[in-house]
């Protein structure tokens, strides 16, 4: 009888190397555009909240904690895997309570709301629990593709090449390329003959610019 109801089983089984556990949590990483100030972030991640809190109902919503920019210590990031670069990232943790719906239900309709309700700004479901985390050695996707060479216009080229390529394969979420671009930067060229005239280095210059 056993071994007929396992055959009887077989089409709906699995075939996750660890199967999924429902603990009620979410971790959601978002990155408003490339240059954004942390207060508008801060902005951003509430403005979100406000929508969390839209899609989930009161009684199964148990907290939010949201994480914004770098952390003040290494050893933090050390320990942090959700890719992190500056003050336009941020974590938010969501906390379900018990006898909630399942909890990919309310990832779906976020994956479908938020991005059209905050369009810029790119969102990505981590895993929240330690069995996932570790499953993907650190990093923040359970497939991490790296693009690595000496140019890195035609590296970005290929890189964006490969990310609709994967796209447009069923039942990819939240691909993307982690590496943000376009960062507003100050290339100051230091005269350093001039500088040492005024008895300045580049070390007393660093700090002005």
């Amino acid at each position: 009888m056993l071994q007929r109801s396992v055959v009887r089983l077989a089409p709906y089984l699995g075939q996750d190397f660890f199967p999924t556990v429902d603990g009620g949590q979410i971790k959601l990483h978002i990155r408003a555009p490339t240059g954004t100030r942390i207060e508008e972030t801060t902005r951003l991640a509430d403005r979100i909240g406000t929508a969390i809190h839209g899609i989930v109902p009161s009684n199964e919503l148990d907290g939010i904690v949201s994480n914004i920019g770098l952390t003040v210590s290494g050893i933090n990031m050390a320990y942090n895997n959700s890719g992190t670069i500056g003050v336009a990232d941020a974590d938010i943790l969501i906390s379900l309570k018990p006898n909630h719906a399942p909890t990919d239900n309310y990832i779906k309709t976020m994956r479908e709301k938020l991005p059209q309700q905050f369009p810029g700004t790119s969102f990505a479901f981590l895993p929240a629990d330690i069995v996932s985390q570790v499953l993907n050695f650190g990093v923040p996707a359970p497939i991490d593709l790296q693009v690595a060479g000496r140019d890195l216009a035609a590296n970005r080229k290929y890189a964006n090449e490969l990310l609709a390529k994967v796209r447009a394969i069923p039942g990819i979420a939240d691909a993307r390329i982690q590496q943000a671009f376009q960062q507003p930067t100050l290339n100051v060229n230091v005269d350093r003959s001039l500088t040492s005239l005024a008895g300045l280095t580049e070390k007393d210059v660093a700090p002005r610019c």
